[in-house]
């Protein structure tokens, strides 16, 4: 893999705002750098960013975190 590939943004998360929150939250405990993308549309307009407004908010890592970011998601989804 190409370094600069390390770097290319990768979705790990659609849901609600205040679950994106949570997940937001704890990615970010384990120092793993996260954006959220459609954030204040999937808040205020759920609807317009997704079909039937579920996953409006999406959390975005970098590929070098994705990994990482997918095991502690999985981790908080099983309790």
């Amino acid at each position: 893999m190409d370094n600069k590939d390390e770097f290319n943004p990768v979705e790990v998360f659609a849901g609600d705002y205040w679950e994106a929150s949570i997940i937001k939250e704890i990615l970010e405990d384990n120092n793993i750098r996260v954006f959220f993308k459609d954030e204040i549309m999937g808040s205020i307009l759920p609807y317009y960013v997704a079909a039937g407004g579920a996953g409006a908010v999406k959390i975005v890592v970098s590929k070098s975190e994705e990994e990482a970011s997918l095991r502690l998601i999985k981790e908080y989804k099983e309790g």
